[in-house]
């Protein structure tokens, strides 16, 4: 109560315009859409579900608002789209706790059989990275009829947590899928070791016949290639978990994979590296203060050139993110991180072989009236 009684006296002069932006996107992330082909029944169920999730969020919205305005010390109210920004990062990072978080073993054992067993688990076709819940619907849908309404409620009790204290989540993959399924079919195109579970036709067309490169993949395809190592993974005897885990972590997608190039300037426009071979500092990093340390491992040839680089840890801040990791944007530098460990300038000493381990430090100011100054990523072994 006191909560709601401080917040009628701090709005901030446009915080019904604020307010209506951030529900307009809470929406989007939570709307089943007509087109979407949907047993009746499952739909209504749904339909449901998406509504509740949506009052629950709107409801919660003021006074998140309110915390950033005290966190930002806003006295003055001059800071509205700081605050603003914050408020959708911890959006954005509550939508990838809900990706990532498991459900009951019943919901574990019934996502794992389905994602192993049917390809319809990943027909999601025009469905926009935005329609988050329609996603989840779309794998229920493939589920038996028996087995749908114990899925709905595991849902609905997982959307429950939204913005309560979350259990801390399992770890990125050390070697993440993307990876391992990169290995495995370069594996396969240079006559090596073949996996156990073959190759679907799709992907052997795509990454082996036309040598597409694996992030140019849509998210369909992309779905598919993870589902295919998720099944090779359990033939592999790895633990039904980390399977599921890494699937989880490889079809996250993250504020890097929603947005894209959106907030960076036109292709050509701008470097992506510094003239000191420094990666620059991503458009998205700017546009939601993302700063922090990542570090890269990385292989070398005979020669001493790096020829392999992989992200090996994160410590990310968030504005906005407290108290947990900010998940939707852990991956924000791993672009930049990658390719600044393939780069034979980076950690380099004069005399002294290159470190296999690169820090990056990532940081980022703001400007007094609240437009953000940008700093690339600098480098220490």
């Amino acid at each position: 109560m006191a909560l709601a009684t401080a917040a009628e006296g701090q709005e901030y002069p446009q915080q019904a315009e604020m307010l209506a932006s951030l529900k307009k996107e809470v929406a989007r992330a939570f709307t089943v859409p007509k087109v979407q082909q949907l047993d009746p029944e499952l739909r209504t169920a749904a339909e449901k579900i998406g509504a509740d999730q949506v009052k629950r969020i709107e409801n919660q919205l003021p006074g998140w608002l309110l915390e950033e305005k005290l966190a930002l010390n806003d006295t003055t109210s001059q800071k509205a789209r700081l605050a603003y920004t914050a408020v959708a990062a911890r959006v954005l990072n509550e939508l990838a706790y809900w990706h990532i978080e498991p459900g009951d073993a019943a919901y574990e054992r019934a996502t794992i059989e389905l994602i192993k067993t049917s390809p319809a688990a990943c027909k999601i076709g025009e469905l926009p990275h935005t329609a988050d819940f329609a996603r989840r619907i779309a794998r229920i849908q493939v589920m038996p009829p028996a087995q749908r309404a114990a899925a709905l409620e595991a849902e609905a009790r997982l959307l429950e947590r939204w913005g309560k204290p979350h259990a801390e989540p399992l770890p990125w993959p050390e070697t993440p899928a993307r990876q391992q399924i990169v290995d495995a079919v370069a594996g396969i195109a240079s006559g090596g070791k073949r996996p156990l579970t073959p190759l679907p036709p799709v992907l052997a067309w795509l990454l082996l016949s036309e040598g597409r490169p694996y992030d140019d993949l849509p998210p369909e395809v992309n779905c598919h290639a993870q589902r295919w190592w998720l099944m090779e993974s359990l033939a592999q005897g790895v633990a039904p978990a980390t399977a599921l885990n890494a699937f989880r972590y490889g079809t996250l997608v993250t504020a890097t994979v929603r947005f894209g190039r959106a907030f960076d300037p036109p292709a050509g426009e701008a470097p992506e590296e510094r003239a000191d071979g420094r990666p620059a500092f991503p458009g998205l990093a700017s546009r939601y203060g993302v700063s922090g340390v990542t570090k890269v491992r990385r292989t070398f040839d005979a020669s001493g050139k790096p020829v392999r680089a992989t992200v090996s840890a994160r410590e990310i801040t968030v504005p906005g993110i407290r108290g947990m990791r900010p998940i939707a944007f852990e991956d924000t530098f791993d672009k930049g991180t990658l390719k600044g460990g393939l780069n034979p300038a980076m950690g380099a000493v004069t005399g002294i072989p290159l470190p296999p381990e690169v820090k990056l430090v990532w940081g980022i100011t703001y400007e007094q009236e609240g437009t953000p100054a940008k700093a690339a990523g600098e480098a220490s072994q």
